[in-house]
């Protein structure tokens, strides 16, 4: 197993990427979750007493589709990684 951290890495890229997708669709698509997650998280504490509660959710909305490109971005290069380790595996 040469290969090896090209297969660990691919498969965290995707794992990550494919589970935050979700979250963002449901900050851009549901303005309450959105409001509800940003007071209850503790990692939007800075940004909540610096910019405000509505700025802050303004924000959050306006970058999650960006967000979920990047998301997915991640998947898509998770998955070539894994292949691409799988066919030096097997190939080389």
């Amino acid at each position: 197993m040469e290969h090896a951290e090209g297969l660990f890495l691919g498969g965290m890229l995707m794992v990550v990427g494919a589970v935050q997708i979700p979250k963002f669709v449901r900050f851009w698509r549901d303005p309450e979750f959105l409001r509800e997650y940003t007071l209850s998280s503790p990692k939007s504490w800075l940004m909540r007493s610096t910019l405000g509660l509505e700025r802050t959710i303004w924000i959050t909305r306006t970058f999650a589709p960006l967000s979920i490109l990047l998301c997915a971005g991640m998947v898509v290069a998770g998955l070539t990684m894994t292949l691409g380790a799988l066919v030096l595996e097997f190939l080389g």
